[in-house]
């Protein structure tokens, strides 16, 4: 079984493969993080003692979310940290194109009705 660890988003560098994520889900899920609620665990590779990056392992590509950045980006607004499993192996979103990282603190936040309906009619929102 993988590892559960907590990563400090200060501390260590966390990339994704989602450049932007919707600002209410995100204020929602910091905001029950500071009141004490706990977030499932993302996937995580470690990449070396400093980096680590969101994976797709271990999660139904097309059942579920794509990996945390939602979840990812909320811990760090909250200065909170991310409880994360540690994956050997690396799986990325079909959807991502090679080199395709965000750091989790450069990640946009998103609220317009015009963003929204963009991504929306992206295969991997429906």
């Amino acid at each position: 079984m993988a590892d559960l660890i907590y990563l400090d988003l200060n501390a260590v560098q966390l990339y994704g493969s989602q450049s932007a994520v919707e600002t209410n889900c995100v204020n929602a899920l910091s905001q029950g993080i500071e009141l004490g609620d706990t977030m499932p665990p993302v996937h995580v590779v470690k990449i070396n003692p400093e980096r680590y990056e969101l994976t797709l392992k271990g999660l139904d590509f097309y059942k579920e979310n794509l990996g945390g950045h939602h979840r990812a980006v909320a811990h760090y607004i909250a200065n909170a940290l991310l409880p994360c499993i540690v994956e050997k192996n690396h799986l990325f979103s079909p959807y991502c194109r090679i080199n395709c990282r965000f750091h989790i603190r450069d990640i946009i936040l998103y609220d317009s009705v015009d963003e929204y309906e963009r991504r929306k009619k992206l295969s991997f929102y429906r």
